[in-house]
């Protein structure tokens, strides 16, 4: 952990635009420690100094605002949407004066963050909300017993006696907006859902060729291992093949693009490109496949507590929080395609949240009910 004198370094680094990227990295991390609740910032012994380096970064901000930023690198684009945030934060949590809501006329008493909680659909149709449900067996099917391990999690448990082969059971859990839910598969695999999406899947695999499921959203996959028998994930544009590996998957019905990011393991992705860790594989609606490196981190940021916007866009952001604030989000014309660097923690209110995206000066939003509109600034 930096000293205080570090802590300063690196912000005034931060502040001329000479930071490395160590400099940023722990900048982040510090920022995110922050906004969780895990740092109480700089010490009081020298207050002073440490607003006035945040006073000018919040200045140089707002001087550079109206910069067209394609005249920048990439890099130096997020860096300024990054330390804007940060600043923005330090700045409100330090005030001494009242701050107004940069987002305006917020319904924050109605618009929660999501929490855990799914529908879980058996295999004759029934519903079971599992948000309300205690702890313990819920149920058995096709010899796999279904238990609620937590507030969050079910656990089938296979005993080895399923129905005739040839028959297959399934059960789907589905995670309305503003829910997530987790999951571990007769077969020890562990599955992350994130909200807005369902997952199908058999009770158990006893009898078949692969261990194959569907997803139609978001969720990521600790497979166990089974070299017998390859886990595979469908969805509509991907079919993801494995035997033992972390991935995560983001295959949202009305997204362009569907995405499978490897963590660790390998995968191979519609039978034709294998990844390896730290690889992202980006399938598009008319079936192409691009493949980049990227920081895994950003991506499992949600399944760990975050949001992070990791060069990202209004239009890509704004999905997001819909699903997990269970927002209607509508798009005025003109909006400043901008990339974005943004961590904060999703238990943050909506109010925060837009108000650190509004503090860039790039966009504003005003909020009707649910409905957040987002316009120019």
């Amino acid at each position: 952990m930096m000293n205080q004198d570090e802590l300063l370094g690196v912000m005034e680094r931060v502040a001329d635009g000479t930071a490395t990227g160590d400099d940023l990295q722990l900048y982040n991390d510090w920022c995110n420690a922050m906004q969780a609740g895990k740092q109480d910032g700089i010490h009081p012994s020298f207050p002073e100094k440490s607003e006035a380096i945040f006073r000018s970064i919040e200045s140089r901000v707002r001087h550079n605002r109206n910069i067209r930023y394609r005249k920048w690198t990439a890099a130096a684009a997020s860096l300024l949407l990054l330390i804007s945030i940060g600043a923005a934060f330090w700045l409100k949590q330090h005030s001494s004066s009242p701050s107004s809501n940069a987002a305006g006329n917020m319904a924050d008493s109605t618009i929660r963050p999501g929490s855990s909680g799914a529908v879980l659909v058996l295999a004759d149709g029934s519903e079971v909300e599992l948000g309300a449900q205690q702890k313990g067996q819920i149920g058995e099917q096709d010899g796999s017993r279904i238990n609620k391990s937590s507030d969050s999690g079910l656990v089938y448990v296979f005993n080895g006696q399923g129905s005739e082969a040839g028959t297959v059971q399934y059960n789907t859990l589905i995670t309305p907006n503003g829910k997530q839910f987790q999951v571990q598969l007769p077969d020890g695999t562990k599955i992350w859902i994130n909200a807005g999406s369902s997952l199908r899947f058999p009770v158990n695999f006893d009898n078949q060729q692969n261990r194959e499921v569907q997803l139609n959203g978001e969720a990521y996959f600790e497979v166990a291992k089974d070299v017998h028998k390859p886990f595979v994930v469908v969805t509509k544009r991907e079919r993801v093949e494995v035997l033992g590996t972390h991935f995560n998957i983001d295959s949202y019905d009305g997204i362009s693009i569907s995405k499978t990011t490897l963590v660790e393991g390998a995968v191979r992705v519609n039978r034709q490109m294998e990844l390896r860790p730290g690889e992202q594989a980006a399938v598009q609606q008319s079936g192409k496949i691009d493949r980049k490196s990227i920081n895994t981190a950003n991506v499992i940021a949600w399944k760990n507590g975050y949001f992070s916007f990791a060069g990202e866009s209004i239009q890509e952001i704004m999905p997001r929080l819909a699903r997990w604030y269970n927002l209607e989000v509508v798009y005025e014309a003109g909006l400043p395609a901008d990339k974005m660097e943004v961590s904060m923690s999703r238990s943050r209110s909506i109010t925060e949240v837009l108000d650190y995206l509004q503090s860039t000066k790039l966009i504003k939003f005003e909020v009707n009910g649910r409905r957040v509109t987002v316009s120019r600034y």
